[in-house]
C-alpha cells in the first residue's frame, strides 16, 4: 500500500476534476478542485519557503469556513498542522501551545 500525503491526493483531484466543486459555503462563492489546489500548494510553498519541514508544526486559529479549510489544508501539505478555537483565551492558548 502506498502513503500518499495530503497534498499528493489533493492534487491529484484537482488534475482530475479542476472545475468540480471541493468546497460550498452559505453566502461563499464554490472553490473548485482547481482553485483549492492552488491556494493550498501556494500556502505550502510559502511554508517551504519559510524553512519549515514536515516535523515543523503550525497552529492555525480561524473560525469555522472555508479559510480555515483552505488553511488546513495548506499547513498540513508541508508540516504539521495544529488547528486552534479561535475562542480561547491567551491564557488557554498559551496552554495549548
Amino acid at each position: 500500500m502506498t502513503s500518499l500525503s495530503i497534498g499528493v491526493c489533493l492534487a491529484g483531484r484537482g488534475d482530475q476534476h479542476a472545475d468540480a466543486p471541493a468546497l460550498l459555503a452559505p453566502g461563499r462563492t464554490v472553490l473548485t478542485y482547481g482553485c483549492l489546489t492552488k491556494q493550498t500548494q501556494r500556502i505550502a510553498a510559502a511554508l517551504t519557503q519559510a524553512g519549515l519541514t514536515s516535523s515543523s508544526r503550525v497552529a492555525v486559529a480561524l473560525p469555522n469556513g472555508p479559510e480555515l479549510a483552505v488553511a488546513t489544508l495548506g499547513i498540513a501539505s508541508a508540516a504539521v498542522c495544529a488547528p486552534l478555537n479561535p475562542m480561547c483565551t491567551a491564557t488557554e492558548l498559551r496552554a495549548l501551545l
